[in-house]
């Protein structure tokens, strides 16, 4: 009988970005810890599990369609439309309800276990639970991004539940300013932030490598 497989309860060990993975060098690894997520997705009716709940710090999400498991290794979210509400929970915060903010539907750029280089969209559940898994790759907890509810936030009226989930979105436009400001003002961080919008642009389409490589050449000639 396969060992139970252990998920991750202890936030300060979770809190960090899992790492990139080359499929071409780690190959034994992927295979290893996407056998794991599947189990454990089994074995707790789960609809996604990525390598970091269960203490692997890997870019790994297995999401389970109706018992179709898919395999994403070093997911990039490039698209997002349609913001609602969705209440969350995980096996790393037993006994925890949150509301979260998350988009209905998102584009996604991924490698799949072999190498490929692919794209997809998601909706739905599926673009949630997503979202979900990507936060975690970098340390981030539903408890992070939305709020606790309990019995007496199900027990509120409509009018109450809506005036909670405005005032939330409040703060998190203020914590966004805080970001913007901290990001313009650091240039490490504007340089990461050019570097994904960058590969954002790449895998919508709107930008062709070999357009960017000319580009530079160009400017190497004129600069000679």
């Amino acid at each position: 009988m396969a060992e139970k497989i252990k998920f991750v309860t202890d936030l300060e060990e979770l809190d960090r970005r899992s790492d990139e993975l080359d499929t071409r060098k780690e190959n034994n690894l992927i295979k290893s810890t996407v056998l794991d997520l599947k189990f454990a997705i089994r074995e707790n009716n789960l609809l996604g599990v990525s390598a970091p709940q269960i203490g692997i710090y890997k870019r790994i999400i297995v999401l389970n369609f109706n018992g179709d498991f898919r395999t994403f290794v070093n997911p990039m979210i490039t698209k997002c439309e349609g913001l609602s509400f969705n209440k969350e929970s995980i096996p790393n915060i037993p006994d925890k309800t949150y509301l979260v903010p998350r988009y209905n539907n998102i584009s996604l750029m991924y490698i799949t276990p072999t190498g490929k280089l692919q794209n997809c969209n998601l909706l739905g559940v599926a673009s949630h639970i997503m979202q979900q898994q990507v936060d975690l790759l970098e340390g981030v907890f539903p408890s992070d991004v939305g709020f606790e509810i309990d019995e007496d936030f199900d027990n509120a009226t409509d009018e109450e539940k809506e005036k909670v989930m405005q005032l939330f979105l409040e703060s998190l436009d203020l914590k966004r300013e805080e970001l913007e400001t901290e990001i313009n003002e650091n240039d490490d961080l504007k340089k990461m932030r050019e570097g994904i919008n960058f590969l954002q642009s790449v895998a919508r389409g709107e930008t062709k490598i070999e357009t960017v490589v000319e580009e530079r050449k160009e400017d190497e000639q004129d600069n000679s």
